[in-house]
């Protein structure tokens, strides 16, 4: 429900304020150039955040523990979905078309509209804390509020460095790749849990 709401949100406010961001700017074949040269700091930083993620989980990282301990839990609730025989394809479907939808969503839509009623810095953190809250909902069926607090904070920082990118590049194609590449970094550990 909220994903769908999500979709259709932006299209409300067009019908309802008459306010929005120019569309066409995502497709903007003139801004080819400009698209192109935001991939390379996307995938700088999307894997600089992997990175951090995996030296985490590893075993001198201090996460490792909590995902150990964590791992029936994650592989117990991908086969309630009935995703385990499927875990590759959903994988690849969160990692490049629902990454694509929060960029739509969460850079695009809610940072660059919350402008129009705050200032610049305000709506990167606006749009942080809501990218935020969402997230916080998942991380709830999997760990204890400590550690949700922590990966919430994680997750805020993500769509605050993202929002940030695109404010920086004028195009979502950087935060976008940079967020394929933490999903599919997500979704690697996920896969793991299932072994």
């Amino acid at each position: 429900f909220t994903k769908i709401t999500f979709l259709f949100w932006p299209l409300v406010a067009l019908f309802f304020l008459k306010e929005l961001p120019n569309f066409s700017s995502i497709v903007d074949r003139s801004k080819l150039l400009t698209h192109l040269r935001a991939i390379p700091l996307g995938v700088v930083g999307g894997l600089a955040i992997s990175a951090l993620l995996f030296f985490l989980i590893s075993p001198w990282g201090f996460l490792h523990d909590t995902l150990q301990n964590s791992r029936p839990l994650i592989a117990r609730k991908i086969r309630q979905l009935g995703l385990e025989d499927n875990f590759i394809w959903v994988a690849i479907f969160i990692s490049f078309a629902h990454s694509a939808f929060e960029e739509y969503y969460w850079r695009f839509f809610v940072y660059q509209q919350s402008q129009s009623f705050i200032s610049n810095q305000k709506s990167h953190l606006f749009a942080a804390f809501a990218f935020t809250i969402h997230h916080t909902v998942v991380l709830t069926a999997f760990f204890d509020w400590k550690m949700n607090l922590f990966l919430s904070l994680c997750v805020g920082t993500g769509g605050w460095l993202w929002s940030q990118l695109y404010a920086y590049q004028k195009s979502l194609m950087g935060a976008w790749v940079s967020h394929i590449i933490v999903d599919l970094a997500l979704m690697w550990i996920g896969w793991q849990c299932l072994q």
